[in-house]
């Protein structure tokens, strides 16, 4: 087994003029470090006894390679989300919502029609066929089954019209009822299932307001979205409660959901109801480390990608996704923690014209946020898998830089014993031809 999980050093920074490089430490072996090129997604083992040459003679290689896509996520088309409720059907114990605080409130059907239509025109300005409309929020979609039939076949009819295909996608509980599932089996492309796995974790996390049984419905739900045709995965919620389990967990998906996606996240350090708390981030990653080397072929990651580059952190500050509330308010962000001081706020449905207005000084100011206006990205080794971060953390000093280099570093290592051990395997087979 492999261990990754120590703090990350950088041995030296190579400064090129179209590229930084970066030696790392290598804790499993003394005698070899790491060279790595970020913008040719480039790593390779080097011998410390004969470093400078084996440097040059990489450097030498990677002129010669073409720099690795860098996804722009400005350039993508914006997607459409859609808070349909801010009513739930469970009491999670770590929800940062506070889903069953505050008064029952549904959207109305003028704002999903006309966050629909412009949504929809601006896709057709830009010329695009396809388009992504999602139901989410801090609450549950399905609470509003009718809204939701509402806002398909209403989406449906309008792209038809303007011959743009959309599909859907949902982040849901799972704690609904048949007709429900099947609409969804039906209708929605992909979907997100919030599901904390083993019974007594599950019913101890997310229970029901009248009962504490949360499971079993869920775990019927999950049976269906196996047998359909809906993209899903499962999303598990790791709090100090259930960090200890994380084994018994992904052995509990593996034997009922095997080649389902699992995504394990943290709970959100920001806001909580003090019932549960959150996992110590060292903790988290050394679990969640143990069980990817056990389960080598699973579809396990972490809330986080780091896998691909990108110049942005997320869509919530390039090409800027909508997600509107309930009450018609257009953020960059769905997370309702993150967004206290109103710093993803674009727009707002105006009642009286019954039309949104966007905010075009909001749009350009979240548009700075990229990785090039952060002055301490500039010699991060992980700059081009981090994207340079929350513009809500790093403003409230929550964006943790080094623990960020650690997952970044794992995620190098990772990629670069992978191909090592494709390149054992095709060295086998030219053998075995021969």
């Amino acid at each position: 087994m492999l261990s990754f999980f120590n703090p990350y050093r950088i041995i030296e920074v190579i400064k090129m003029k179209k590229d930084t490089y970066f030696i790392l430490e290598n804790e499993n072996c003394k005698g070899e470090t790491f060279f790595y090129a970020p913008l040719k997604a480039y790593c390779e083992l080097i011998d410390n006894s004969q470093r400078e040459e084996s440097v040059q003679k990489h450097i030498q290689v990677i002129s010669e390679i073409e720099n690795a896509t860098i996804e722009c996520v400005h350039l993508l088309p914006p997607n459409l989300f859609l808070t349909l409720t801010n009513k739930c059907n469970l009491n999670c114990k770590y929800c940062y919502a506070g889903a069953l605080d505050g008064e029952a409130c549904d959207v109305t059907k003028p704002i999903l029609k006309n966050a629909i239509d412009t949504y929809l025109t601006k896709i057709s300005e830009r010329h695009l066929e396809h388009c992504h409309i999602g139901f989410m929020g801090g609450r549950e979609p399905t609470c509003a089954f009718e809204l939701l039939k509402f806002a398909v076949n209403y989406a449906n009819e309008i792209a038809e019209k303007a011959h743009i295909t959309p599909t859907y996608s949902i982040v849901t509980n799972g704690f609904y009822s048949q007709e429900v599932s099947e609409f969804i089996c039906n209708h929605i492309h992909k979907l997100s299932l919030s599901f904390d796995g083993p019974e007594f974790i599950q019913n101890f996390h997310r229970p029901a307001p009248s009962a504490t049984d949360s499971f079993n419905r869920v775990f019927q739900n999950a049976l269906s979205l196996k047998k359909s045709k809906v993209k899903w995965q499962i999303h598990v919620v790791v709090t100090a409660y259930n960090i200890n389990h994380l084994e018994e967990t992904m052995a509990f998906f593996n034997a009922h959901f095997q080649g389902t996606q699992i995504v394990f996240a943290p709970m959100d350090q920001a806001d909580h109801k003090g019932q549960v708390m959150p996992p110590s981030p060292e903790l988290f990653h050394e679990k969640l480390e143990q069980i990817q080397n056990r389960y080598l072929n699973a579809a396990i990651t972490v809330e986080r990608d780091l896998k691909t580059l990108k110049d942005y952190a997320c869509a919530s500050v390039s090409n800027q996704d909508w997600y509107i509330s309930e009450k018609g308010i257009i953020e960059t962000c769905m997370r309702s923690s993150h967004s206290k001081d109103n710093l993803f706020t674009i727009g707002y449905f105006d009642e009286t014209e019954i039309k949104f207005k966007l905010l075009p000084q909001k749009i350009e100011a979240l548009k700075q946020f990229d990785l090039n206006q952060q002055e301490d990205c500039q010699i991060c080794f992980a700059k081009y898998l981090c994207g340079g971060g929350c513009p809500y953390l790093r403003n409230n000093g929550a964006w943790h830089c080094d623990l960020i280099r650690v997952y970044a570093k794992t995620a190098i290592i990772q990629q670069y014993y992978e191909k090592d051990l494709k390149r054992h395997l095709c060295a086998l087979l030219d053998f075995d031809k021969e």
